[in-house]
């Protein structure tokens, strides 16, 4: 933790931020203790938001909105109102190499239906199929998404699985029955008409 509230100082001393704030959902009760110690610890000036827990809470426009009070532009960026945000596996490869330390390696989640996820430290490179046996999570008619459920990619082709590797970008592995991927395909797709409708009102 206080590697994470000092390299957050260390960015908004950079950026020449007027708040810094570290933002994460009120049901991580031991990460949330474990910041604040660390914000006592190093007498930081760094705070942390407890946001509710709904999906998408983790947005980063959702995000600035509920931090800030502001909203940013459709399809703008934080930026555009003033703020600057970094996820916690940036904040940490930010830390790794202000230690001098080369960034190869990333954090990701592993999920599957009907169990935890797995966080998982590989290089980048490591291929799918590698994580997914290190997560102990055994299928053989299976389709991956790369990513997030909302804005993931599909990969339900055997060739586009085992071909598939961890990149800096990777931040999840789902691991779904392949029955599944037709239903999940269907639900996003009436998702976003869903939205794109609403949209256009």
């Amino acid at each position: 933790a206080k590697e994470i509230v000092s390299t957050v100082a260390l960015i908004a001393n950079f950026l020449e931020a007027k708040r810094a704030v570290i933002a994460l959902k009120g049901k991580y009760k031991t990460e949330i203790e474990a910041l604040n110690k660390a914000i006592k610890e190093l007498k930081s000036s760094v705070e942390i938001c407890q946001m509710p827990t709904f999906y998408p809470a983790g947005d980063e426009q959702t995000m600035v909105q509920f931090v800030t009070g502001k909203t940013a532009p459709e399809r703008g960026i934080p930026l555009a109102v003033g703020a600057v945000v970094d996820n916690v596996g940036t904040v940490f490869n930010i830390y790794e190499a202000l230690k001098g330390f080369p960034v190869c390696k990333k954090y990701l989640s592993v999920a599957c239906d009907g169990r935890d996820p797995v966080m998982l430290y590989v290089p980048i490179g490591t291929s799918f199929r590698e994580c997914i046996e290190q997560a102990g999570i055994k299928k053989t008619n299976y389709a991956v998404i790369n990513g997030g459920p909302m804005m993931g990619r599909v990969l339900a082709d055997e060739a586009a699985r085992d071909s598939a590797v961890v990149t800096k970008t990777t931040g999840s592995i789902i691991v779904l029955p392949m029955l599944l991927i037709v239903y999940y395909l269907i639900e996003l797709i009436e998702y976003k008409w869903a939205v794109k409708l609403q949209n256009n009102r």
